[in-house]
């Protein structure tokens, strides 16, 4: 059950059993690695370089994350300066090794891998054609805000739009015209493109097209390239619909799609330094991933009597929360509400003081509110109530405009949920933790075979 929580995207067919310790340096330098090892460097992972640049690049890249921004928040003297760098290029070490690893195992060849980071790498591309095709050519002029603004917004005599007017025609204009220049642009792709739809095909296919035959079936061209119904199929099978209108928009899609995809990548982003290092941040993210998902997860083992035991000595975790019968006098005049608690005190009618005077709905009723969970209430006020006795007054408490005095009634104890019900989280909670172990002893075992060098020289001008 574990190992179906921490799957991504690798099928379970893919999964490899554990692999020995096989390690040693891959020829191919990433970004953050380089082979000229006269520049200054913080660390050396077998023939592989931390150069300082990289390095000071992957701190800078840290200090964007939330991680940085709650160790400064928690430090005394509130200061970047107090980063564990240490720490952190330890943890760049056993990335590499993760990922010299997954290489070695040829986990970075695998299929699923690679469509991934072909996926990856047209998401990027096509962004960045929306972005020279699209974006960069909508213009919005000055006439075009008046105009606007005289046709549809004009109210009395006001020749020009206010500010605030300005600021929302200007992404009604935007919006407008973005979809205008995709049109156009789409429009250009098929008239560029030699497209073939065959209607016989394209009508025969249905819910029931399940044979191989018809998988094979060409139901369109794009510049004599096929598209299969197969790939068809798939589309039509997410929205559950086979009428002729359907397939048909349906097929326009992918058939735009694909033109979309050619002329993304005949334009050469590959190129591009920006594209190339968000590929290769991606690429080894993803390796890493596949690393954890490929060889440590199937060596963690979560065994039936590791749940019970674990369920019997952490029962107070799994139990239904406690619930308590109260009634309350909501108030909004302080005076009067420490006026009307010190007579309850003495023993006055609840159920007539919350009627006369309680501005909560639950006024008709006496102020009784009924049974509520200890997770609907607030901290302050379920820490008085847990130490009231049944019938004990308490309050006033403020909440937000007003202010509560609560009546403790009755008090119901949560019993312990049974085990089937919180087997799943045991087992999750107990497969982290072994997870956790079993990747350190791995990487512990890892640097014992890669020789690993720290620049404590260099590494001491970070701090």
């Amino acid at each position: 059950m574990y190992k179906n929580i921490m799957k991504r995207y690798i099928p379970h067919s893919l999964l490899v059993p554990a692999v020995l310790l096989v390690l040693y340096g891959n020829a191919n330098a990433l970004s953050l690695f380089s082979v000229f090892k006269k520049k200054p460097y913080v660390a050396k992972i077998g023939d592989r370089v931390i150069t300082t640049e990289a390095f000071m690049e992957e701190v800078r890249r840290l200090h964007t994350l939330d991680r940085v921004g709650k160790k400064l928040s928690e430090s005394e003297e509130m200061s970047f300066r107090k980063q564990n760098y240490r720490k952190f290029l330890d943890e760049i070490i056993e990335r590499e090794l993760m990922i010299m690893e997954a290489e070695n195992l040829g986990l970075h060849e695998d299929p699923a891998f690679l469509e991934a980071m072909r996926v990856f790498r047209l998401n990027l591309f096509l962004d960045r054609l929306r972005k020279e095709e699209v974006v960069k050519n909508v213009k919005i002029t000055e006439d075009d805000i008046l105009n606007y603004y005289r046709e549809k917004l004009k109210r009395g005599d006001r020749e020009k739009p206010t500010q605030e007017e300005r600021y929302a025609i200007e992404r009604a204009l935007y919006t407008e015209k973005l979809k205008e220049r995709e049109k156009e642009y789409f429009k250009s792709l098929r008239r560029r493109a030699r497209i073939k739809i065959y209607d016989d095909v394209l009508k025969a296919l249905s819910e029931d097209s399940s044979r191989k035959e018809d998988y094979k079936k060409v139901v369109a061209r794009i510049n004599d390239k096929p598209v299969y119904a197969m790939e068809l199929l798939r589309e039509l099978e997410r929205v559950k619909k086979y009428d002729m209108t359907t397939k048909k928009k349906t097929l326009d899609g992918l058939v735009l799609r694909k033109l979309l995809d050619k002329d993304a990548l005949r334009r050469g982003y590959e190129k591009d330094a920006e594209i190339r290092k968000r590929i290769e941040l991606y690429r080894k993210k993803l390796l890493v991933e596949v690393f954890k998902n490929r060889v440590i997860l199937p060596l963690v083992k979560v065994k039936e009597e590791e749940i019970e035991q674990y369920y019997e000595n952490n029962k107070e975790e799994y139990k239904e929360p406690d619930k308590f019968n109260i009634s309350i006098i909501a108030l909004r005049n302080g005076e009067l509400a420490d006026t009307i608690a010190k007579e309850l005190k003495k023993g006055g009618d609840f159920g007539y003081l919350a009627r006369e005077h309680s501005v909560d709905s639950s006024r008709v009723n006496g102020g009784l509110v009924g049974w509520v969970s200890e997770r609907s209430l607030p901290r302050n006020v379920l820490a008085l109530i847990k130490k009231a006795k049944k019938g004990e007054i308490i309050g006033p408490i403020r909440n937000r405009r007003l202010l509560i005095i609560y009546n403790l009634n009755d008090y119901r104890e949560g019993k312990p949920l049974p085990l089937e019900k919180v087997r799943r989280d045991i087992d999750i909670t107990i497969g982290r933790k072994k997870f956790k172990e079993t990747l350190e002893l791995y990487l512990k075992r890892l640097k014992k075979v890669v020789k690993i060098e720290i620049n404590e020289k260099e590494l001491a001008r970070f701090y």
